[in-house]
Formats: C-alpha cells, structure tokens, sequence
C-alpha cells in the first residue's frame, strides 16, 4: 500500500479530513493553545497504486504549463479524505532579552502591539510571558472572526487608538 502523509495547521487540514475519527482534534488544540504550545496536526489516508500514478501525471503536467493555479487544483483535489493521524504541540520560547526589551519600550511610553498569525489563545499566553500584559490590564484581540466589515475594523482600532 502507499500512504499519504501530511503536516499543517489544524484550520487547514481539518476540512479535509472525514469528520469521523477527528472529533478530538479541535479541542486538543485548543488545550496545547491555552498552554501556549504551536500547534501542528498530522493526518494521512490510504492512495491506490493507480490514483498516486494519475497525482504525479496531472502534477508534473500542470507545474510543466507553470500554472500556479493547476497545480494548487492537483494537490487540492488529492488532498481530502484524510485520517487524523497526531497533533504536536511545540514550545516556542521567547529569544533572549525579549521581554527586557520590551520593557524598555513600555517604560519610554512606546504603544507596542502583538501582530501574529498564532491562534488567539497561544498569542495570549506568547503576551503575558514577553511581559506585554499586566496582571490589571485586559486583553484587546482584533481576529477575521472577531472583525466582520471595514466599519467594525475601525471602530476596535479607535478603541484602542483612543
């Protein structure tokens, strides 16, 4: 048998996953987030000898045309139906003197802001350990989810702003 084996972000693969069997991954990721931990999800699913073939054919013809658009259709339709297989959560430690500097920054009365593309959990917790978070001060999270029109975008960063 050949297996297909795969590694990225929860919110990515779980839409390609079968729902059955994959209950449990949201939730574990969610537990690794709150704890700070970068996530990873590990899934794979069975290929038939003669689907693998026909994958590599239409791969190898659509990177031959340089169509960035074939190509991501290829993998796009190989890559549903799969297993979760292992979700990996890995300590991302902050580099020496981060949290000095940022310190410093804070003392100058320099406004800093935490972009990330972490998940808002995991980002919290990276916030509190760099020392961007005091015990009395709250959290101020602009996400997609969160920020639904251009209006509402405005009006969050005006609150914060001021």
């Amino acid at each position: 048998p050949i297996f297909f084996f795969v590694k990225g972000a929860e919110s990515v693969l779980l839409p390609l996953m079968k729902q059955r069997g994959a209950a449990w991954v949201p939730e574990e990721v969610e537990n690794f987030a709150r704890e700070g931990l970068r996530t990873l999800v590990c899934a794979y699913r069975e290929v038939r000898a003669r689907e693998a073939s026909t994958f590599l054919s239409d791969l190898s013809e659509a990177r031959g045309r340089l169509d960035a658009g074939a190509v991501r259709r290829v993998v796009s339709a190989f890559e549903g139906g799969l297993e979760a297989l292992a979700l990996t959560g890995v300590e991302d430690r902050l580099q020496d003197r981060v949290r000095l500097t940022l310190e410093k920054l804070l003392e100058a009365s320099v406004r800093v802001w935490m972009l990330t593309g972490d998940k808002v959990e995991t980002a919290k917790c990276v916030a509190v350990s760099a020392g961007l978070k005091g015990p009395r001060q709250r959290f101020f999270t602009i996400s997609t989810v969160e920020v639904a029109s251009e209006i509402a975008r405005r009006k969050a960063v005006k609150a914060v702003t001021g």
